[in-house]
């Protein structure tokens, strides 16, 4: 995913697994203005591999909040 900030901003993104429970965090900090990508590799926060499944994404700046779903195939 692909995010681009007009000024700096408290970032996070997260993904969760159905049942709603942060498996992994990729952003959780301050970043300037610009484009930024995150990518998930399908592990958890410990880096075991998770099952296929749905997923679902948070990103989250100072003033605006999305979730989408992910489908993990493999």
């Amino acid at each position: 995913m692909t995010i681009g900030l007009p000024k700096s901003t408290r970032l996070t993104v997260k993904i969760y697994d159905v049942t709603g429970k942060i498996v992994k965090t990729l952003a959780d900090k301050t970043y300037s203005r610009g484009v930024y990508t995150f990518n998930w590799d399908g592990t958890d926060d410990k880096n075991n591999k998770l099952p296929p499944g749905i997923f679902f994404y948070q990103i989250k700046t100072n003033n605006t909040c999305m979730i989408k779903k992910v489908i993990k195939l493999r």
